[in-house]
């Protein structure tokens, strides 16, 4: 069975409705793995995670290699599986940077309890040396945050810009795994800017959630700026004979992005790999 044949419209918006319920109720919730986390999910994250540091080699020089973590639209589970992802790689003993370039509404900062400025956007224009902009985090001392900075009113020309090019090219020399995170690109065009910079791409779903013709329209907008596309990771995917209700560690992924907009597991991030996240 295929991706497309299982994330039907129907579930969708079941779902849909269910996360805007939810969202009016409690809004969303910063998840981080940890020692009461299931044994499933850590294994999907450490299979996902696995799949990821195989598929890009790193760079004759040393360098290391950028990942962009994207949805379609939000309440898909972007943020926590990049936050997560990224936390697992730096298990791993190598250092990792995780950058939040969602500069309209990052939530990078309330993962890790830090400020939202100065951050990424500050950095972009000038406001902001990289160590200003550069947090260690409590959590792992292999994994170092950049926040989303100082609101500002042109996103998409900071990122846009050849600063972008030329940051993602120094953290590469600091770090072995640069992981972005960016808004959903078929609500805000940003992500697009992002996406040709990064070695790989992999787009985020939800299982019942996530539209086919959503999936397939964010398959060919990456290949139109040329993104390498990794693969798919279908979030909150829980087999339905074990499935229960209103399961606590799946409350989190209902809620809402913007505040008129719906606002993350099997993954399938690779050819032959999969995960649950």
């Amino acid at each position: 069975m295929s991706i497309f044949d299982f994330l039907s419209r129907k579930n969708a918006n079941s779902a849909r409705k269910k996360a805007e319920k939810a969202a009016l109720q409690g809004g969303k919730r910063a998840y981080l793995l940890n020692a009461e986390t299931p044994f499933a999910v850590t294994e999907a994250f450490r299979s996902l995670k696995m799949t990821l540091s195989v598929s890009l080699a790193r760079e004759q020089d040393g360098s290391g290699v950028s990942f962009l973590c994207t949805s379609s639209y939000p309440s898909e589970g972007k943020t926590t599986v990049a936050a997560n992802t990224a936390l697992m790689l730096a298990q791993s003993d190598v250092k990792v940077v995780l950058v939040d370039t969602d500069l309209r509404a990052g939530r990078l900062s309330k993962f890790f309890n830090l400020p939202h400025a100065p951050g990424l956007s500050d950095y972009l224009s000038g406001q902001a040396t990289l160590e200003e902009v550069l947090h260690p985090t409590e959590i792992s001392p292999n994994l170092f945050v950049i926040c989303r900075g100082t609101q500002t009113v042109r996103p998409y020309e900071l990122l846009a810009d050849k600063v972008m090019k030329e940051l993602d090219l120094a953290l590469k020399k600091r770090f072995a795994y640069t992981i972005y995170d960016s808004p959903p690109f078929r609500l805000v065009s940003d992500a697009l800017a992002v996406a040709p910079i990064a070695n790989g791409t992999f787009l985020v779903t939800r299982y019942k959630y996530s539209y086919q013709s959503d999936i397939r329209a964010a398959v060919e907008a990456l290949k139109f700026v040329k993104a390498n596309l990794l693969g798919i990771v279908v979030n909150d995917f829980r087999p339905e004979k074990f499935a229960k209700k209103e399961s606590r560690y799946t409350q989190y992924y209902y809620s809402a992005y913007y505040s008129d907009a719906p606002a993350a597991a099997q993954g399938n991030a690779g050819k032959n790999d999969s995960a649950n996240a």
